[in-house]
């Protein structure tokens, strides 16, 4: 069971839910309908032809990057992280600049191409069922 609540903070409404966790409660903040863009305006071409090689390597992407359980513990802000690290360095009393950086090079990548070399730094082993789905992405209407 969980319930829906709104509350105000920091000049803000918010909706949240309020759910059972462990011992304790977790609140988890939602969106309101005119937060979220409805998926009819999203641009999409009437007819996508999917190869069954971009299906399947798809799903041995998707099989390799799976987990069971979600472990908040693994993940972390780095922006967060690099806003405190700038925080303690002008606390110690250092002058915070930021290095000018050359305007970054266009590359254009092969995505299945650049999507191969990924699985193939993370080991040549294939999940069991990277077959399963071929073929089950014909066409996007919108």
């Amino acid at each position: 069971m969980a319930g829906i609540v709104r509350y105000a903070a920091r000049g803000k409404g918010y909706l949240v839910m309020i759910r059972p966790m462990g011992d304790g409660l977790a609140m988890e903040q939602l969106h309101y309908a005119d937060d979220l863009r409805s998926f009819d305006e999203v641009n999409l071409p009437e007819d996508v032809e999917v190869q069954d090689a971009e299906v399947d390597l798809a799903v041995q992407i998707i099989e390799q990057v799976s987990v069971d359980e979600y472990d908040p513990a693994k993940y972390s802000d780095e922006v967060k992280s690099r806003v405190l690290e700038l925080i303690q360095e002008k606390i110690e009393g250092n002058d915070i600049t930021e290095a000018p950086t050359a305007p970054a090079e266009e590359k254009i990548v092969d995505l299945m191409d650049a999507l191969k070399a990924t699985l193939a730094s993370k080991g040549d082993e294939k999940p069991k069922s990277a077959k399963q789905g071929k073929g089950r992405l014909k066409s996007v209407s919108s």
